[in-house]
């Protein structure tokens, strides 16, 4: 994992660090909250602004712009943009979720 300024980076004392992989980013701003938080091989998260993950699982190689997630899923090389605020869904590979939008129980 490489975290690119450790005094912006929240997490939160249930992130088993162990599911935190190796060459995962984590820009600045990002905050990580839950034990089911999962954040996959060269996944990037918080590229564009601060970026909250809570209990969701984040792909190899997936993106994260900004915004919040919260019992998401997002599969391998799927993106979300800016503002993001997907919820309860399932991101699928190599979609992107344009900036600004909030879903609710979509399969994507």
């Amino acid at each position: 994992m490489t975290i690119l300024d450790r005094r912006q980076i929240y997490l939160d004392e249930a992130v088993d660090l162990r599911r935190i992989r190796a060459g995962a980013i984590l820009y600045p701003g990002t905050r990580l909250i839950g034990s089911n938080t999962f954040v996959g091989v060269g996944a990037k998260i918080g590229l564009e602004g601060p970026a909250v993950l809570e209990n969701t699982v984040i792909g190899e190689n997936a993106e994260v712009a900004s915004g919040f997630l919260k019992d998401a899923v997002m599969l391998r090389d799927a993106r979300v943009g800016a503002m993001s605020h997907p919820g309860r869904n399932i991101v699928g590979g190599r979609s992107i979720h344009c900036h600004a939008v909030g879903l609710k129980h979509t399969v994507l």
